[in-house]
């Protein structure tokens, strides 16, 4: 079925008027969260201000840690070509 262009912009501009619609009015920011809520909140947006470049130190700290851990589990590393022959 085609819809001529104005019928396609009006059934379209329906449409987000509905989703927006519903969306906003779901989500009045006048409304009084609970203290959960305010706390996750406020943890989220630690977790969310650390920078990126301390993450990937920290991750390429962790990852140095584990790989000196003998009985790790999951794959070993494969032996390097120069060890072992001669």
């Amino acid at each position: 079925m085609r819809f001529h262009c104005r019928q396609w912009k009006s059934r379209k501009k329906n449409v987000a008027d509905w989703l927006v619609g519903s969306t906003i009015d779901s989500m009045k920011p006048d409304e009084k969260t609970s203290p959960e809520f305010d706390r996750f909140n406020a943890l989220v947006g630690k977790v969310l201000s650390v920078p990126k470049a301390v993450l990937k130190q920290r991750l390429d700290e962790h990852e140095r840690q584990s790989k000196l851990n003998p009985k790790r589990r999951g794959p070993k590393p494969k032996a390097s070509h120069d060890e072992g022959h001669s």
